[in-house]
């Protein structure tokens, strides 16, 4: 049974009387100062790529603009935040942006455990490989490890089977874990 749609209500704007000075009261306000504060270099400040799509980038707690950035950094940015307030923000008393300095510095650490490799990589890799083509299997067994699998003669089970052989075994040896 389909649903019937309800019609919205249309809410009525609230017309509040801004300060020129202190707000960008529309979106040809947003454009113009966008266009003005774009970074010198081109490159956003984020991703340093040169965007296709410039965005104003706002606080959405406070309404301040913090600058001018590539769509993607702010979609991502916004995700982000989206998480730590609906997660972790009741956990810590850290900021979102004190939140994600600290993941990156931990990312950048170079403490890893020695000797010690996580076992969801090669259960990861198999569904990676489970999503290919036999065809596909067979050129990255080629390409990386000059491994000829025959895709005429084996199953893609037996191709994924050898290809996961042969990257645990190059794993172990790049990470001394012979």
């Amino acid at each position: 049974m389909k649903k019937k749609s309800t019609p919205r209500t249309k809410q009525k704007k609230i017309a509040v009387e801004l300060n020129p000075d202190l707000w960008l009261r529309n979106t040809e306000d947003v454009r113009k100062w966008r266009e003005e504060h774009k970074p010198k270099s081109g490159l956003c400040p984020i991703l340093e790529i040169k965007p296709k799509v410039w965005t104003l980038d706002h606080d959405h707690a406070t309404g301040e603009v913090r600058g001018v950035i590539s769509s993607l950094s702010n979609l991502a940015e916004g995700r982000l935040n989206k998480v730590y307030e609906k997660y972790l923000a009741q956990h810590t008393h850290l900021s979102f942006s004190e939140v994600i300095r600290n993941l990156a510095d931990y990312l950048e650490s170079e403490e890893y455990f020695e000797n010690i490799l996580h076992h969801r990589l090669v259960e990861d890799q198999r569904k990676h490989l489970n999503r290919c083509t036999k065809a596909t299997i067979a050129i990255k067994a080629k390409n990386s490890y000059d491994l000829d699998l025959n895709e005429d003669e084996m199953s893609k089970e037996e191709m994924i089977y050898a290809y996961l052989v042969e990257f645990v075994k190059a794993y172990e040896e790049t990470n001394g874990k012979t």
